[in-house]
């Protein structure tokens, strides 16, 4: 072999394996694409009649969204996720009403802190919310032959879970708690990040989320009821 084929080969190498470990690095500010999404509206009778808070998301990630950098959305996502969970129980008609209680929490909230939002905010239940996780995670296709793979393409995922509380004001009883976990993924070509490939997943994967919050909230019937 000689080494103009030799020098080829080893450059071909070299930037097949870039493709699979550069990193991914957010949009220019001005193009980033937006969480935010038109929730549908249910019509119909309330489900419970009493009036619930909602409580400031806890961003109890282990991890950002990718890598070093949690910028990929025009808006941070704990306040995008906030305005979500706000509209999305709103437009639920699960309750009487809904109030957003915007309060620094304490890292445990005490039975006098959930007495006290009731008596301040003219609310029967508290919705508490810790956000565990939020991630973008790309895994490569195809398989390894040497150390090229047979196809320089991508399975982008973002997952999502929150744990979800609704707790009595009066009492402090936990009336429902569940974790949901969801996530979605789309297939992208050479490695290449598209803006809009990334919202249409990341919107799937929370539209699941709250979905699912809401359907379990609903089905959790009597003890709900005072």
């Amino acid at each position: 072999m000689n080494f103009t084929r030799l020098l080829t080969i080893t450059f071909f190498l070299a930037h097949t394996n870039y493709l699979f470990t550069q990193d991914i690095e957010p949009a220019d500010e001005a193009k980033r694409p937006s969480l935010m999404y038109q929730p549908t509206f249910e019509r119909r009778a309330p489900k419970y009649q009493e009036n619930i808070g909602i409580l400031p998301i806890v961003d109890a990630r282990t991890a950002l969204f990718y890598g070093s950098y949690d910028n990929f959305f025009k808006d941070p996502i704990i306040k995008s996720l906030q305005r979500l969970l706000s509209i999305e129980l709103n437009y639920s008609n699960l309750f009487g009403g809904s109030v957003n209680i915007k309060e620094n929490l304490n890292s445990r909230l005490s039975l006098n802190d959930i007495n006290e939002f009731g008596q301040k905010y003219g609310v029967d239940l508290i919705l508490v919310s810790h956000l565990t996780s939020f991630n973008f995670n790309r895994e490569p296709t195809g398989e390894l032959q040497g150390s090229v793979r047979a196809k320089a393409d991508y399975v982008n995922t973002v997952r999502i879970s929150m744990i979800v509380q609704v707790i009595d004001v009066k009492t402090g009883l936990v009336l429902f708690a569940e974790e949901i976990a969801r996530q979605s993924s789309d297939l992208a070509e050479l490695g290449k990040l598209d803006t809009s490939q990334l919202r249409n997943i990341t919107i799937k994967a929370l539209k699941q989320t709250f979905t699912d919050i809401k359907t379990l909230i609903e089905r959790t019937g009597a003890t709900l009821r005072k």
